[in-house]
């Protein structure tokens, strides 16, 4: 799968985390149809609480581009 861009990043990072300089790390698990469009995502772990970092992945992952399937490598 590709991966949102940095733009992308920017244009959503939370205005309170913005503000106080602060990062972040979120979890989300996503349901992807066979067609390989993202239709839900849903924040499993998000830290620091209380900052927005999981609404503005969530946010990022669903209005971003389409996702491309790539194959999976074997070892």
């Amino acid at each position: 799968w590709t991966y949102p861009t940095a733009a992308n990043a920017e244009l959503a990072y939370p205005q309170r985390a913005l503000k106080e300089a602060a990062v972040g790390q979120v979890t989300i698990d996503c349901l992807i149809n066979m067609s390989g469009m993202l239709k839900s995502c849903d924040v499993v772990s998000e830290s620091p609480p209380d900052y927005g970092f999981g609404a503005a992945t969530v946010k990022i992952f669903l209005e971003g581009p389409i996702w491309i399937r790539r194959p999976i490598q074997t070892l």
